[in-house]
């Protein structure tokens, strides 16, 4: 019997998938929860100059933190154009009225701190996977009279021909976070620059206690989300897979280079890689069965009652799952050696078995989760 030297590595493959299918991101804070940090009075304005084709604009806009309440901060967004000095031009031409923002307590996470006002969304940008990082690093910038240390993050998208690159520079002492951004885009022969730049702001903080007393004074109200949101924010389930999802290209580089029968295998340092990976997987069986708990202790009878689907189709895969890869890593515990050739081939032979309940307990994941989208829950939150 010849053997099979890349059958578990290529199984193991399926992982990634697997795990795409679950990954989903729960944000650490909402805007409210950031901006109920400061007092009424915080602000932020900023200098943008677009230029394209030979020709400039220049306008300042400037967002203020007008009032925190336990369900919601309101902020003010107002837009000018620029004398060309860093300051609003004389004529009240064009200069627009307040426009209202509310943060709600109750919502998840939105665009971004600033995307709806600025039109950039700092966070994802720095987050996009298609992203290639051409340089990163700290830098001084002078804002209002004074030196800010600064983390600096250069990315470029888009095609190597028509590529569009974003540079972006934060500080946690300007609210927003945002001090710099620079987008320059090539198309052709025509070039578009835009640079936003933070030239002033108050930063006025509210003290731990009063924060907690602020939010403490908050009633919970009914939202209603879809099922995958619901699933995607609440629970630490999804946020396991991608845990493991970082895991992974290190395990597969070991896998890859089992060859089963032969003395030159590292077993033992691909066990290695396996245990912390296994310690990961079972945790996905714990943080599921405190998921359902979760669930069923905020939401209704009726409502929990829509994710039974899910619940079952993620347990499932979860046990399939974790008897795959509990026999793959029995295969990487043996020392090379101690089996004969036939006697490995024999335990890949298992796996194949059990990649088969793993292929359908995936599929019907897979379909579980698509259906999420249409599933609607209301709760309190």
């Amino acid at each position: 019997m010849k053997p099979k030297t890349s059958m578990i590595w290529k199984w193991g493959a399926l992982l990634l998938a697997a795990s795409a299918v679950l990954a989903f991101s729960r944000p650490a804070d909402n805007e409210y929860a950031y901006w109920s940090r400061f007092k009424a009075g915080t602000f932020v304005s900023f200098i943008c100059v677009t230029a394209s084709a030979g020709a400039a604009q220049e306008s300042i806009k400037t967002l203020t933190l007008k009032e925190v309440r336990p369900d919601v901060a309101v902020l003010e967004f107002r837009e000018s154009p620029s004398s060309g000095r860093g300051k609003p031009a004389s004529s009240p031409t064009g200069l627009s009225l307040g426009q209202r923002i509310e943060f709600k307590a109750a919502d998840y996470e939105g665009a971004g701190l600033l995307s709806g006002m600025i039109g950039i969304e700092a966070d994802r940008i720095l987050k996009d996977p298609s992203g290639v990082r051409l340089d990163s690093g700290t830098e001084d910038l002078s804002v209002k009279g004074g030196v800010l240390r600064t983390t600096r993050t250069k990315l470029q998208f888009g095609r190597p021909e028509t590529p569009t690159t974003m540079t972006l520079w934060t500080c946690e002492e300007i609210p927003g976070k945002l001090a710099r951004f620079i987008r320059e885009i090539q198309t052709g022969g025509a070039a578009y620059r835009e640079d936003v730049r933070a030239v002033d702001f108050l930063s006025v903080k509210a003290e731990p206690a009063e924060i907690e007393k602020l939010r403490a004074g908050r009633k919970p109200m009914p939202i209603e989300v879809t099922g995958m949101t619901f699933m995607g924010q609440e629970c630490r389930f999804f946020d396991d897979s991608e845990s493991l999802l970082k895991d992974w290209p290190g395990l597969k580089s070991a896998l890859t280079a089992i060859v089963p029968g032969s003395s030159n295998t590292d077993w033992t340092g691909v066990n290695k890689k396996f245990i912390p990976f296994m310690e990961k997987a079972r945790d996905l069986k714990k943080h599921l069965e405190e998921d359902q708990a979760r669930a069923q202790a905020i939401l209704t009878a009726s409502e929990f009652e829509k994710l039974k689907p899910i619940w079952a189709a993620a347990s499932r895969f979860i046990d399939v799952f974790l008897k795959n890869h509990e026999a793959m890593a029995y295969v990487t515990s043996l020392e090379s050696g101690r089996q004969t050739q036939t006697e490995l081939l024999d335990l890949l032979e298992e796996l194949k078995t059990l990649r088969i309940d793993y292929d359908s307990a995936y599929a019907q994941l897979g379909e579980e989760l698509k259906k999420l989208g249409a599933v609607k829950i209301t709760y309190l939150r």
